[in-house]
């Protein structure tokens, strides 16, 4: 579970002053079902005089102020223990899906090669979507779990794949995905990291693309708060609530080199890739 914090403005005039000094505004806390998955929270609370009431929203968040998703530029001050959601799966979840959907759409005519750098294993139960579209190599320090899906892949599909945790193992890759592009510097491959900033840094010679934007499922659109960062709530929707369905999503666009670029684009910068030594 997790929190959507929605702060609003105090109410001005005499009598609504007087009011807030008699009954100082409480929290206001909703529980919000989520299909196949675990409720998250919305906690409403209004400014007071003193401004916004961080100690109260720690005491209404509980054990979710660890994991809150903010609609406004607030943030509580130093020494009141409430943090951002931070992602950990999806995106590089996402960036999977949208590898396969993009390699549908490379003109090159062999398979690409697609190495997964995932030090702890975060894709090894759906990189099988890849199998069928490309040949794959694992960088993991989780060498055992992603060994036996290897396993369990080459049973399925006669597909050896190599498993390891020398970097040095992507090196004859066409397409990395990665949690972090910094890890990829410098190489001419197309590399599929987590981010999802216009303004990264990354030149077009680098070739690094990053989570752009995306569909979010009807079943779940509705849930999004106004202000919420898309892709941080559906992250908490899916790692938080376990609502799995979200998985499947991949992105339209991709950001790079300081442009949002739809995959039909994305498909041309890996078929140089796969043609430039």
């Amino acid at each position: 579970m997790f929190a959507v914090l929605k702060i609003s403005e105090r109410d001005k005039g005499f009598l609504n002053t007087l009011k807030e000094y008699i009954t100082p505004p409480e929290p206001e806390i909703r529980k919000v079902a989520v299909r196949s998955g675990a409720p998250f929270f919305i906690i409403k609370v209004k400014k007071k005089k003193s401004g916004v009431p961080w100690d109260d929203i720690l005491y209404a968040a509980g054990r979710c102020s660890s994991k809150m998703i903010f609609t406004g530029s607030e943030r509580p001050p130093d020494g009141i223990p409430i943090y951002p959601f931070e992602p950990r799966c999806l995106p590089f979840i996402m960036l999977l899906n949208t590898v396969c959907a993009v390699i549908e759409k490379t003109k090159t005519d062999r398979k690409p090669v697609v190495g997964i750098y995932d030090r702890n294993a975060v894709l090894k139960d759906v990189f099988e979507k890849l199998l069928p579209l490309s040949s794959v190599i694992a960088v993991t320090d989780r060498e055992d779990e992603y060994g036996m899906a290897a396993g369990q892949m080459f049973k399925k599909y006669g597909a050896s794949i190599p498993v390891g945790n020398d970097i040095s193992l992507t090196d004859g890759c066409d397409v990395i995905i990665c949690p972090n592009a910094a890890d990829f510097r410098g190489t001419k491959k197309a590399v599929f990291a987590v981010g999802n900033s216009l303004d990264n840094g990354y030149s077009e010679n680098e070739r690094i693309l990053l989570n752009g934007d995306f569909d979010i499922p009807d079943d779940y659109a509705y849930l999004l708060p106004n202000g919420a960062e898309k892709l941080r709530f559906v992250s908490a929707l899916y790692e938080l609530c376990g609502a799995r369905a979200l998985r499947d999503i991949s992105e339209k666009t991709l950001f790079y080199a300081g442009n949002e670029i739809n995959l039909y684009k994305t498909a041309e910068i890996v078929d140089k890739s796969m043609n430039e030594p």
